[in-house]
């Protein structure tokens, strides 16, 4: 009788491991790390970039600029992007402006950036705007321009 049990249970251990290990990584997602300037960014808690704003929604999976002017303020990208999910959102005009930094810099994710025809990122920088390594960017909707005198505009 006691090897019976035993043969039971683990045959559901078994079972349990196997769809552990079959369940989509995505589930097991985990919230994107954010940081301006190298400052990390707190969830739901707003952050004065100039005249706007950066607003950080976990839940949402999403980085509101709203008439944000991000100035690189340390010897890292302005605007630092890791793992996760997260769409930045625009609303309004939007700048973010680096020597020779990156601009936007975002790993292992899936980048979007969104917004309406109203809506705009400027991006002037000495070095790469926007580079994305191990993930994709999509645009949708919103303007960006992007001035970048030394090396490229998106590298993705």
């Amino acid at each position: 009788m006691k090897h019976r049990w035993c043969s039971w249970g683990l045959a559901a251990c078994l079972a349990l491991v196997l769809m552990v290990a079959m369940a989509p990584i995505s589930a097991f997602a985990a919230d994107a790390a954010v940081k301006i300037n190298g400052v990390q960014l707190q969830d739901g808690v707003p952050v004065a970039c100039g005249e706007g704003t950066a607003v950080l929604d976990q839940q949402q999976k999403t980085l509101t600029l709203t008439n944000a002017t991000i100035t690189q303020e340390a010897a890292t990208p302005a605007l630092d992007i890791r793992g996760g999910e997260l769409c930045v959102v625009l609303v309004g005009e939007n700048k973010i402006i680096t020597g020779n930094q990156r601009a936007i810099y975002a790993s292992n994710i899936d980048l979007v950036i969104s917004g309406s025809e109203l809506d705009s990122l400027v991006v002037q920088t000495d070095a790469d705007a926007i580079q994305v390594d191990k993930g994709n960017l999509t645009i949708d909707g919103c303007k960006v321009q992007i001035n970048s005198t030394t090396w490229g505009g998106i590298t993705c």
